[in-house]
């Protein structure tokens, strides 16, 4: 199975950074045991940090994962290159729901690490939330292995 990593065009960047936002917000209610409403704020925020220039930052890259034979969007892909370490950093990956376990994650994957080695990247890091079990074996199974661990102890306030 192949997969092409297409820019993403500012339209499809418009629907998918909302998207992206909620799914992220979330995962921060669990991890982080946060409200919706505070979890989206600091996504929020954390994201016009990282993207002030939105889809035109430097060093920030937004592609649509796409199926090679049929031509068809699958996924998205955010990553940004870090040249003074030579690091890609994977923010984002998503296979849509309708095309998961078909082969489209290691693809797209192998796609990742030919645009870092493009790049001038050595390395490829990510963070994966610790109660997504099926991401981190998927990214075992693919190579990755932890290589920090962060860890909380939370409390209720009172």
């Amino acid at each position: 199975m192949g997969v092409v990593l297409q820019p993403m065009t500012e339209e499809t960047y418009r629907t998918y950074l909302p998207e992206h936002e909620d799914e992220y917000a979330r995962d921060r209610m669990i991890t982080d045991r946060e409200s919706f409403e505070e979890a989206l704020r600091t996504t929020r925020a954390q994201h016009e940090a990282l993207l002030p220039q939105g889809l035109s930052t430097p060093g920030q890259y937004f592609f649509t994962i796409e199926d090679e034979s049929l031509g068809q969007q699958v996924g998205y892909v955010w990553f940004a290159c870090r040249p003074p370490s030579s690091e890609l950093f994977l923010y984002h990956i998503r296979i849509n729901e309708a095309e998961r376990r078909q082969g489209y994650g290691k693809a797209a994957l192998a796609a990742i690490d030919q645009k870092a080695k493009e790049l001038g990247c050595r390395a490829v890091w990510l963070n994966v939330m610790a109660h997504n079990q099926s991401a981190i074996d998927f990214y075992r199974s693919q190579g990755y292995r932890v290589a920090a661990l962060h860890m909380s102890k939370q409390w209720d306030a009172g």
